[in-house]
């Protein structure tokens, strides 16, 4: 009896960290910026080939857009919150969810400032 509740708390154990994986690790992802004449700020935010199979697969070894959606916007929300470059939120312009190409484009809420500027370049 002991010994099948020991075997039983190790696989829901492996069941639930494997269900709580994200699998973002295996890819680096870029960001270029572009501030242009009027001001506005826009980004392009990609990632190329080498995603973990985890993060865009199913249970059942199928692709998983909403899966690979979600971890991606996460990964731009992380990266634009370590780098400050849209401080009030964004709107995307124009986006790819594939597993091999994915990317978006968008645009910042607030404008640049002088030190947008100066980190960021100008048009």
């Amino acid at each position: 009896m002991m010994k099948w509740i020991s075997s039983l708390i190790i696989v829901i154990g492996v069941i639930g960290c494997r269900m709580g994986t994200v699998g973002v690790t295996d890819f680096t992802p870029s960001m270029s910026h572009q501030i242009a004449i009027d001001g506005s700020k826009r980004f392009r935010f990609e990632v190329h080939k080498d995603l973990d199979k985890e993060l865009i697969r199913s249970s059942r070894g199928r692709y998983n857009a909403e899966r690979f959606a979600s971890a991606f916007d996460d990964l731009l929300e992380r990266e634009l919150k370590s780098s400050a470059y849209c401080r009030e939120g964004y709107f995307v312009i124009d986006r790819l969810d594939h597993p091999r190409d994915a990317f978006i484009f968008g645009e910042c809420n607030e404008g640049a400032t002088s030190e947008d500027i100066a980190l960021w370049g100008d048009a």
